[in-house]
């Protein structure tokens, strides 16, 4: 059986639809980032901070994101596609 403590909380104030956990701005600890029906982006430290919240898309969700070096550069980039096709 597993063992689910909580460890903190971080209360949106749209639904959220997904989550994905990187380095996304490159400093060498991981991030979570959230993404909403909304169209938002958050970023957020693994000890529950927001640190910045993007507005993406104004008229549709982001329904997929994920979190990669692409270019190979070491530094990642995140991937986003919408509901309404945008990639």
């Amino acid at each position: 059986m597993v063992n689910i403590k909580e460890q903190w909380a971080f209360h949106s104030s749209k639904p959220i639809l997904g989550i994905e956990i990187g380095d996304v701005n490159n400093n060498s600890q991981n991030e979570i980032i959230a993404f909403s029906k909304s169209g938002r982006l958050l970023i957020i430290s693994l000890s529950g901070k927001k640190i910045t919240e993007l507005e993406i898309s104004e008229k549709s969700s982001i329904w997929q994101a994920k979190i990669c070096d692409i270019d190979r550069d070491n530094k990642s980039e995140v991937i986003l596609g919408g509901l309404d096709g945008l990639l």
